[in-house]
């Protein structure tokens, strides 16, 4: 599974590697965090390899980055792109490679036409919120002495840090055990590739977490 963290990166060494579209056509790629990302294609020299190199883009981005890609489009006609291009041939933005440019415009479809998220069952489950529009009020430490009361109780507590700018709470746990991908990720991710339960993580060896209850008040006070 490709991650949105590394989807800039694989393009750029597809088109590197690929320097023969990059003759003939220019690539305009417009990305963003809510629905994949769209390619443009711009003739460069006489246009009659275009139609097989667009068809042969698509494939080859498909495989290499499947739910991401939206498509690979002539953007002559589309009001929508004309500035953006115009931007990237002005030297407004610069190429992030030869004959490619990155750039950020409007929100894709796969976003407007977002479906409502069905609601989780509070019938055996209850959630906390702990909110302050002010940082720095110590909303985390709360968050993270609740659980660990809790947790001494024998309740089952799961945390999430919803603070998506600046999280914290995963300074608390050992690096060893912390996630590569949280909750942003799944954020962007779950709907392009149906991950639904899948990414919820059973940690089975809670040793650590044992160990860090019982130390609890010297490690945080």
């Amino acid at each position: 599974m490709l991650h949105f963290c590394n989807l800039k990166s694989t393009l750029l060494d597809y088109f590197r590697s690929n320097a023969d579209l990059t003759e003939r056509e220019q690539y305009f790629i417009t990305i963003d965090i809510y629905g994949g990302y769209a390619v443009y294609q711009k003739s460069i020299s006489d246009g009659k390899d275009y139609e097989l190199d667009l068809e042969r883009v698509q494939s080859d981005l498909k495989d290499l980055t499947g739910p991401w890609l939206d498509g690979v489009f002539n953007p002559d006609g589309d009001i929508f792109v004309r500035d953006t291009i115009n931007n990237c041939l002005n030297g407004i933005t610069s190429p992030a490679a030869k004959n490619v440019w990155f750039e950020e415009v409007f929100l894709q479809d796969l976003y407007w036409n977002y479906e409502p998220i069905q609601r989780l069952s509070l019938t055996s489950h209850k959630i906390v919120s702990f909110y302050s529009y002010k940082g720095g009020t110590g909303r985390t430490t709360a968050l993270l002495l609740t659980a660990i009361s809790m947790a001494r109780m024998g309740k089952k507590v799961v945390l999430i840090d919803f603070d998506i700018e600046s999280p914290h709470l995963f300074r608390y746990f050992p690096e060893s055990l912390l996630p590569k991908y949280g909750l942003l990720d799944y954020l962007v991710e779950s709907k392009l590739y149906d991950l639904g339960k899948s990414w919820l993580i059973c940690i089975e060896d809670t040793t650590w977490f044992k160990r860090f209850i019982n130390s609890a008040r010297t490690a945080i006070f």
